[in-house]
């Protein structure tokens, strides 16, 4: 994923609904290798987009904010892609809270049982981009913690409809510029 590897090309492919999906992600994982599927949705623009290839593999411990974790709700069976903007005991269990970087408020906790794997590369049109790296962690965790800021501690500090919209564009700004480094880094001589 870095320098010159590259993630090869399903042999076949085909739809799959939620359950089979997230049970054929953890069978993959729990034998230690990484699972890819087609994603599909908005919630995660610019950073994946529907028809993007996400590639998941084994979490690790501990799971931090920043992350973009594959979760599956047990209260809805929903499978989804979405970043972790925070992680806390103190949620009766449920400490982990996920959010979309193009949502505009977070998901309902999980807890850790719920949390299948983590994206560990995106592949766009033949190109892929590694999540694993500094650069993209550190990326991630601004944009953690920029989600968390927007979802809930402005609304408490009274914060107007206009700091919320240039919460939203500075996440979406970042998330494009993490991208776009990545790209030009891929250009310079090894």
């Amino acid at each position: 994923m870095s320098g010159g590897s590259s993630i090869a090309e399903p042999a076949a492919s085909r739809v799959i609904g939620n359950d089979e999906l997230a049970g054929l992600a953890a069978e993959v994982l729990s034998r230690g290798g990484s699972f890819r599927f087609q994603a599909t949705g908005t919630s995660m623009h610019p950073l994946i987009r529907s028809g993007d290839s996400v590639v998941i593999c084994s979490p690790a411990e501990p799971l931090l904010p920043g992350s973009v974790v594959l979760t599956r709700r047990q209260d809805s069976g929903i499978v989804m892609v979405h970043r972790l903007i925070r992680c806390s005991d103190s949620l009766h269990g449920r400490g982990f809270v996920t959010m979309g970087d193009n949502s505009r408020t977070p998901d309902p906790p999980v807890g850790r049982e719920e949390i299948i794997g983590v994206v560990s590369a995106v592949v766009r049109d033949g190109k892929v981009l590694d999540t694993s790296g500094r650069l993209q962690k550190m990326g991630g965790r601004s944009l953690a913690w920029l989600g968390a800021r927007r979802s809930g501690l402005l609304e408490a500090q009274g914060c107007g409809r206009w700091w919320r919209r240039a919460m939203t564009v500075m996440r979406l700004l970042l998330s494009r510029i993490l991208w776009l480094a990545q790209e030009a880094r891929r250009g310079r001589p090894g």
